[in-house]
């Protein structure tokens, strides 16, 4: 499939990197198509751009490699919606806002997107009594993930490195 983006330009995306908000995303519920594209190869970030509309393009992130402790509450309606067999089929992102200094990029894990990677379908939940928000820094996170850790992994040490992605994304 092919769209134009008013950023990068005429892009060729295979179906199975299209994605379907049935429900759309909270503040653009009229568009449901979205390409999800890696940022790079060796990034943990994605693009999440609209088919629909060429000006619009999140940049979104599995949270687990700055917030290995993240929980979300997945319910029978959501599996439904997603026509998900189990939570083995689900990814989980969070929306990122990157800002001119990329040590203040925050996700939102209030409000993560999930996708089924079988299908396509994918929605945004809220979640419900949390303890999440829609803003958490994350380098705050990395920094609350490595004082609970009494050693560091390779992923933990990598996810520290990963924030220079960020300034890269900014710089477009």
């Amino acid at each position: 499939m092919r769209f134009v983006s008013t950023r990068f330009g005429e892009l060729e995306v295979a179906d199975q990197d299209v994605v379907h908000f049935q429900k759309g995303i909270l503040g653009f519920e009229r568009l449901s198509k979205f390409a999800l594209l890696p940022y790079r190869e060796d990034s943990p970030f994605f693009l999440l751009h609209s088919i629909e509309e060429p000006d619009l393009c999140f940049v979104v992130t599995n949270p687990d490699w700055f917030r290995p402790d993240y929980k979300v509450e997945i319910n029978e309606d959501d599996m439904r919606e997603l026509a998900a067999l189990g939570c083995e089929e689900i990814s989980v992102f969070a929306i990122v806002t990157v800002p001119e200094n990329p040590k203040d990029i925050t996700a939102n894990l209030l409000a993560p997107l999930l996708v089924n990677r079988k299908n396509g379908y994918a929605k945004q939940t809220v979640q419900r009594e949390s303890v999440y928000r829609t803003r958490h820094l994350i380098s705050e996170e990395i920094r609350r993930a490595e004082a609970l850790s009494s050693t560091r992994t390779p992923n933990e040490t990598a996810a520290s490195v990963r924030l220079v992605e960020a300034e890269k994304i900014r710089a477009g």
